[in-house]
């Protein structure tokens, strides 16, 4: 009992941390998830919501795709350009990744969907308020503010209610993440100052751009992984399967919500030391992880039951031959966040990406024929047996650039 004190009394800052950081993303989450998309499904039908969510899984991909590449590159890089007073390359980076998500948005969204000029305008706007949110964050996390971090979760979970009365009144979805990000903008603005840096170049800029592509296309295949079940569905299956698969693994998928604060909160303290973690720790970490799965994916599985009947009532009995399969492959995935933050921090960047195309190809592979060969459910088979293989790769890499750094 007195170890267990004494360890919590030795790690209390980094504990109140990955609370409040746990807090901060869990009322984001759970206002999304119990608000506002069981609104969106209610005011449309199956179909729609389908679509809607196919929408919005493009403008999340590029949005944080760019902004976790900023946030990330600038932590893993902190304490090298503080050493060596340089001051600079980022705002570059921003102005570059804005003029890209803006491309990038506008193409993708007119592949998939039909949207008038103003529906374009505004999911655009949105996924570039995304990208400055995921990287604004920074100055929060790298000064370890997490109070800050939960204000602005509060704040941003704020503006999605009044989005969501705005959207009551003018039927336009696409408002209540439009309020939440300017809401979130504006208050980031108002607190932090890293978006004001002024444009310059250092002789860093070669490298550390060279860093930021080799993790910007990382966090594309993550963040398109992410969202893969929803793009490979709706060809396949259609929109309803995509609604189908979405509410069934919304209790399981919220587990990442836990976990990537947790690896947000271990990046920013690993971003301020100077030496490595032993393997010894590594492991002890790993077989925690574990442990977490286990009981969340229990928990996760019964808490469908009971919540699914309320949030989704007409897409419930759906879901029930996949809710168990699904949301334990949800949980495994969410898992590697934590060993792919250590990954990130000892090893080189372009691992990342090795990690990333192996999880690709599996995730396809199986995914694929399996969806062909015995439908949803073994698509679901699919991505439990990937995530699996992720994460046994992902903790070998770890382990290995520990290993040779210690």
């Amino acid at each position: 009992m007195m170890h267990v004190r004494n360890i919590i009394i030795k790690y209390k800052k980094i504990i109140n941390d990955v609370v409040l950081n746990i807090f901060a993303s869990g009322i984001m989450v759970g206002i999304l998830q119990i608000l506002v998309y069981p609104f969106l499904n209610k005011l449309n039908n199956s179909d729609a919501f389908g679509e809607i969510l196919i929408t919005m899984a493009v403008v999340n991909i590029i949005g944080v795709l760019f902004g976790s590449s900023l946030n990330n590159i600038r932590l893993k890089y902190h304490n090298e350009y503080i050493s060596n007073k340089l001051n600079g390359d980022f705002s570059l980076l921003v102005l570059i990744s804005t003029i890209l998500n803006i491309i990038v948005t506008l193409t993708w969204l007119n592949v998939i969907s039909e949207l008038t000029i103003w529906e374009l305008i505004t999911l655009v706007l949105v996924s570039v308020l995304t990208m400055l949110r995921a990287y604004m964050i920074f100055e929060y996390r790298v000064n370890l503010h997490y109070k800050k971090i939960l204000q602005n979760g509060l704040v941003y979970s704020f503006g999605l209610v009044i989005g969501l009365v705005i959207v009551y009144i003018t039927s336009v979805w696409q408002l209540v993440f439009l309020v939440a990000e300017v809401v979130s903008f504006v208050f980031l603005l108002l607190t932090t100052k890293v978006i004001r840096e002024p444009i310059l170049l250092t002789n860093r800029f070669k490298n550390t751009s060279i860093n930021f592509l080799y993790l910007a296309l990382s966090n594309a295949l993550t963040n398109i992984l992410m969202y893969l079940d929803r793009l490979i569905l709706y060809p396949i299956l259609g929109a309803h399967q995509v609604a189908v698969f979405f509410a069934a693994t919304i209790v399981g998928k919220a587990s990442s919500f836990v976990l990537n604060p947790i690896s947000g909160v271990v990046l920013s303290y690993l971003s301020r030391r100077k030496e490595n973690i032993s393997t010894k720790i590594y492991l002890k970490v790993n077989i925690l992880i574990m442990l977490f799965c286990l009981i969340v994916s229990i928990l996760a599985v019964l808490s469908s039951f009971l919540l699914l009947p309320l949030l989704y009532s007409d897409l419930y009995k759906d879901t029930l031959g996949i809710l168990i399969v699904a949301n334990i492959s949800a949980v495994i995935n969410a898992s590697t966040s934590i060993p792919q933050t250590i990954v990130l921090k000892y090893s080189k960047t372009y691992h990342q990406i090795s990690i990333q195309i192996i999880y690709t190809v599996l995730y396809l592979a199986l995914g694929i024929s399996f969806l062909h060969n015995w439908g949803l459910i073994g698509f679901c088979y699919g991505l439990l047996i990937s995530s699996l293989i992720k994460y046994f790769i992902t903790f070998m890499f770890g382990y290995k650039s520990l290993s040779n750094s210690n």
